[in-house]
C-alpha cells in the first residue's frame, strides 16, 4: 500500500508520547500515578475533531488494519490539523483490553532496527457511531481489539 493510499484509509498520525507519571508501562499499575495521569486520552484538532463530529469528553475508538483501542478525546488546538496525540504507558488490562500499542506496526525500521511507533497511520470514530471508514477488519464492532500473536 503507498503512503498516498495509507493516508486516504487513514487520514490521521498517532503520535505517544511519554506519561509524565510512568516510566513507559512500568507504575502504570501504581493506583496513585493511575489516578494522576488518568485515563487513555487522545487529543485531536478542532478541524479533524469536527469533521468526525467529536466533542471534549467523548469516549472514541482509534482505529486501523492492525487493531485498536479506545480512549476519551479532548479537542484543542495544541495539536496540527492531521495529528492525532496519546500517552504511551497504559496496561491492556486496566484500561479497556488494549492501548495505543495494538495499532503500531511490529516491523523494525530500516535505519537502526528500532520501533515504528512514531510511523502510524490511523483514524477515530465515537464509540457506538459509523466512521467514513469501513472499520477495523471489515466493521467490526466498538470493542477494543488487539492482534494476536504467537
Amino acid at each position: 500500500m503507498t503512503d498516498l493510499t495509507l493516508s486516504r484509509r487513514y487520514p490521521l498520525v498517532l503520535v505517544a508520547t511519554a506519561s509524565h507519571h510512568f516510566l513507559n508501562s512500568t507504575f502504570a499499575n501504581n493506583a496513585e500515578l493511575r489516578k494522576r495521569q488518568g485515563p487513555p486520552q487522545v487529543i485531536v484538532h478542532p478541524h479533524d475533531a469536527g469533521q468526525r463530529k467529536l466533542h471534549s469528553g467523548q469516549r472514541i475508538r482509534v482505529f486501523n488494519d492492525r487493531g485498536s483501542f479506545t480512549a476519551t478525546v479532548e479537542v484543542s488546538d495544541r495539536v496540527r490539523p492531521g495529528v492525532a496525540a496519546a500517552t504511551k504507558g497504559h496496561w491492556p488490562k486496566l484500561d479497556g483490553g488494549s492501548n495505543v500499542n495494538a495499532t503500531v506496526d511490529e516491523r523494525d525500521t530500516d535505519m537502526g532496527g528500532g520501533a515504528v511507533f512514531h510511523d502510524n497511520r490511523v483514524d477515530i470514530q465515537p464509540l457506538g457511531g459509523a466512521s467514513g471508514n469501513a472499520g477495523l477488519r471489515g466493521g467490526e464492532d466498538d470493542r477494543a481489539v488487539m492482534p494476536s500473536h504467537p
